[in-house]
């Protein structure tokens, strides 16, 4: 269950490596050497948000070989321990790759 307790603004200031904030919103542009690389990172993607049941906004770049992530916990109209948890679950794909 995702924990939707809204962040404090110390916990904004210690965001996960490469996170930025945009308002009420998460941000992050994860970059690609090649298609090979996206391909391995989608699915890994897709298996993450859908385990922890939090589904950011994504946009994919093909020609910049970029795939950008937003997100922010709609219900609460703001960024939650949700949004961190994935954020930081995400990070993990750079020891990865």
């Amino acid at each position: 269950m995702e924990d939707k307790t809204l962040l404090s603004k110390d916990e904004l200031s210690s965001l996960p490596t490469g996170w930025t904030v945009d308002g009420i919103f998460l941000d992050k542009t994860f970059y690609f050497d090649n298609y090979k690389q996206i391909n391995l990172f989608l699915p890994w993607f897709t298996q993450v948000i859908v385990e922890q049941n939090h589904h950011p906004d994504f946009e994919f770049d093909s020609g910049a070989k970029t795939v950008h992530l937003r997100m922010t916990t709609h219900s609460e109209g703001g960024l939650t321990q949700a949004d961190l948890k994935l954020a930081s679950t995400l990070n993990q794909w750079e020891s990865l790759a």
